[in-house]
């Protein structure tokens, strides 16, 4: 990862970007969860796409290509560049999008599907930090696409058409009912957090 400035990036899953210009970064997540940290004072930016909530108990050695795949340590990373860049934490303005649970029966049965850990776990490494997220468009069954304005903090967030069991007659998702979409924190209504 290296720091890249002005531009259109899209950003793959576990991996993670350092901008010092504007730009806009577009991912795509179902349970993955996408953090975005920004110093409006320096004008620098940083974005995360987490698949899974903890490097703990990973089965391959940790390096530095394979750390940002983990809610955890991509923030750890994240924050610590901004630490080692003169940046409070106080100073940082960070949201949150992502963790849909399409799968999921019930709300009850969410609390261990990987993307209701990852929320938990992104939301838990921030208030570690004694962070408030500004914003964040969470959980629910719909996957979104969402666009991170570096230059001026905004996010853009469309949520993708939710699984419907009925377009799979006769497979196993038929057995699947439907969820109330759900979130954790705030949502804004209009797409923009």
């Amino acid at each position: 990862m290296e720091t890249v400035g002005g531009s259109f990036v899209f950003l793959k899953p576990g991996d993670w970007i350092l901008v010092d210009a504007p730009t806009h970064i577009k991912t795509i997540l179902g349970s993955c969860v996408a953090v975005t940290v920004r110093s409006p004072r320096l004008g620098l930016a940083a974005m995360t796409h987490c698949l899974l909530p903890s490097a703990r108990g990973a089965l391959e050695p940790m390096d530095e290509m394979a750390a940002p795949r983990y809610v955890d340590t991509a923030l750890k990373i994240v924050f610590d560049t901004f630490l080692s860049r003169g940046v409070a934490t106080n100073e940082l303005e960070v949201k949150l999008v992502g963790g849909a649970d399409g799968l999921s029966q019930n709300l009850s049965r969410s609390q261990y599907s990987v993307g209701a850990k990852n929320v938990r776990t992104a939301l838990r490494e921030i208030a570690k930090r004694g962070i408030t997220p500004a914003a964040s468009v969470v959980g629910g069954r719909s996957g979104r696409v969402m666009v991170f304005n570096t230059a001026t903090g905004e996010l853009f967030v469309k949520r993708l058409a939710a699984m419907d069991s009925n377009r799979f007659n006769d497979t196993p998702f038929d057995r699947f009912g439907s969820l109330p979409d759900g979130h954790y924190g705030m949502e804004k209504k209009d797409g923009f957090a």
